[in-house]
């Protein structure tokens, strides 16, 4: 087992009066990015995988090694007990939070592994690489259960649904694919964009599916019968890249190229508020538990913690 060691580098904290931003700047993977509890994150440098806290910004409060390659994407466990990191040669590694310890370093794929997903119990991961395919992990054991093939491009996005029974995947080549996780059966495609969709999510109660597109749409689909609601979005000229759901399913927030985080009604697509700015695009989004604060990823190396504007409906 590979112990956690701690980070001894050198970073500036700067506080900023907009919604209280805070940017930590450093060199960080603008789509490797997980929440792990009310008050901890996790993104990755290089190999390295640096959990923060919010009550101490000045510097991580540990490091994970044990990754073979760069890592691309991070997911953690439902209940924060588990980090998963995929990374540039394929691999997905496991670390136990409270053990400190690394779990599995497992050969998932020929190519980078773009996406991660816990099942809502915590027993499956689910991984979706640059070879096109999604691969389903028991995370007891290491083994692999199941491949989902159908996609003919990169996967860009996974979700699972919240009772665990479905799983929703995004890809380059243009297409939202839901998956009967027990079966391993595709259950619909859907034509969702010209060039891809980036991110993906279901709302918190099951209900909707929400994905944003490269050409600036952000659109919410009726789980189930998977009819279209609504249409909305920045449009032409801006590509969603990052989306989440607030906690209590009332809000979206995006990330964009060229730049911007953005706030959304989640019932009516009406845009709320625009939170400010990366220097570049923003790849990763997520809110933290009590939906008052998010954070973000992007290509410009930092990572920006956000509080949400009281009084949003």
């Amino acid at each position: 087992m590979t112990k956690l060691g701690w980070w001894t580098g050198a970073l500036a904290l700067v506080a900023l009066p907009l919604f209280g931003e805070q940017v930590i700047s450093g060199d960080f993977h603008e789509h490797a990015l997980a929440v792990l509890s009310a008050e901890s994150f996790a993104v990755a440098e290089g190999r390295q995988v640096l959990i923060w806290s919010l009550s101490s910004l000045d510097a991580p409060q540990e490091v994970l090694s044990g990754a073979v390659g760069p890592v691309w994407s991070l997911a953690a466990s439902p209940d924060g007990s588990l980090l998963a990191a995929g990374d540039q040669d394929g691999m997905i590694t496991i670390w136990s939070l409270p053990r400190r310890e690394l779990v599995f370093s497992l050969p998932a794929h020929a190519y980078g592994i773009w996406a991660l997903a816990f099942s809502p119990d915590g027993k499956l991961l689910a991984s979706g690489s640059h070879d096109s395919e999604i691969r389903l992990w028991d995370v007891e054991t290491g083994m692999e259960v199941g491949l989902l093939s159908g996609h003919r491009s990169w996967i860009r996005s996974l979700s699972f649904s919240p009772d665990g029974r479905l799983l929703a995947s995004s890809s380059c080549d243009g297409t939202v694919r839901v998956w009967d996780v027990m079966t391993l059966r595709q259950l619909v495609e859907i034509p969702a964009g010209a060039d891809g969709i980036y991110s993906l999510s279901f709302s918190p109660d099951g209900r909707w599916l929400a994905w944003g597109n490269y050409e600036g749409h952000l659109k919410l689909y009726r789980a189930g019968s998977w009819d279209e609601v609504w249409v909305s979005g920045p449009g032409a000229g801006v590509a969603i890249r990052a989306l989440a759901f607030s906690p209590d399913g009332r809000l979206i927030a995006t990330g964009e190229y060229p730049k911007r985080v953005r706030l959304w009604d989640a019932r009516t697509g009406e845009e709320l508020a625009q939170l400010g700015t990366h220097d570049r695009a923003v790849w990763g989004i997520a809110f933290f538990p009590d939906g008052r604060r998010l954070v973000t990823t992007s290509e410009d190396g930092t990572v920006r913690i956000w509080e949400v504007p009281a009084g949003l409906p």
